[in-house]
């Protein structure tokens, strides 16, 4: 039996290798343009607070926003425009409001899509937002069934997509 004895320059040699790894980008290069644009499909409680935090963070603009009732939309963009205001910023030039959410997913200029709507329509939401190849925060529960869940691996897998699910209090 061979005795595998780590050295200290065998040590740091493959401590150097591995750090050389992990500062690889992983996912895609963002450019001098690289602003991620977020649109937010759900207009109530929760995704108008999440509509309000991420304008507040530099390097987001909010370029579209969903709801079904268009109540909430209105609602939600006023306060996008009092958090705006506060910042001295004015709306992104591309935002718009959309009814139906499938106008987001159509769009090329959208990179995530945030899903703050009723549970049960988490799930189906995830899925179609992955394939249209946008990026995803979505609000627990991410899926009502076992089966639903390992449907959405798969996509998610498959289509190579960053999928994040809100926990609250968590994921702030």
């Amino acid at each position: 039996m061979t005795e595998n004895k780590i050295t200290r320059r065998s040590f740091v040699e493959r401590s150097l290798a591995t750090g050389a790894v992990l500062a690889l980008p992983t996912h895609r290069v963002l450019g001098a343009n690289s602003d991620v644009r977020v649109a937010i499909i759900g207009c109530g409680g929760k995704g108008t607070s999440h509509l309000r935090d991420f304008a507040t963070k530099p390097g987001v603009r909010i370029v579209a926003i969903s709801d079904a009732d268009k109540a909430h939309m209105n609602s939600a963009e006023n306060q996008l425009k009092n958090t705006l205001d506060k910042q001295g910023a004015n709306v992104d030039a591309r935002y718009r409001q959309h009814q139906d959410f499938r106008h987001i997913l159509d769009r090329p200029d959208v990179d995530v899509v945030v899903i703050a709507t009723p549970n049960h329509w988490h799930a189906l939401l995830t899925v179609m937002a992955c394939q249209a190849g946008k990026d995803v925060y979505v609000e627990k529960p991410l899926t009502l069934t076992i089966d639903e869940g390992k449907f959405l691996r798969s996509v998610v897998k498959q289509t190579g997509r960053v999928l994040q699910v809100g926990s609250w209090q968590r994921s702030d």
